[in-house]
């Protein structure tokens, strides 16, 4: 499931409180690995169009 929220919602209204501990886990596993993600896109310089890394002013 794409919503890791209503995964474990849903695990744990229909099935044991143990199947919703996955859901969970990945739901903070997102946010935590798309923020890092972001940061190193962030950092990373984007090439010119002729190919070089183009120079970030500060």
């Amino acid at each position: 499931m794409q919503n890791s929220g209503l995964a474990a919602g849903l695990a744990r209204q229909y099935l044991t409180p143990e199947s919703a501990l996955p859901g969970a886990i990945f739901s903070v596993w997102h946010n935590v690995s798309g923020a890092m993600l972001a940061a190193y896109w962030r950092r990373r310089s984007a090439p010119t169009s002729a190919g070089q890394p183009a120079q970030r002013s500060r």
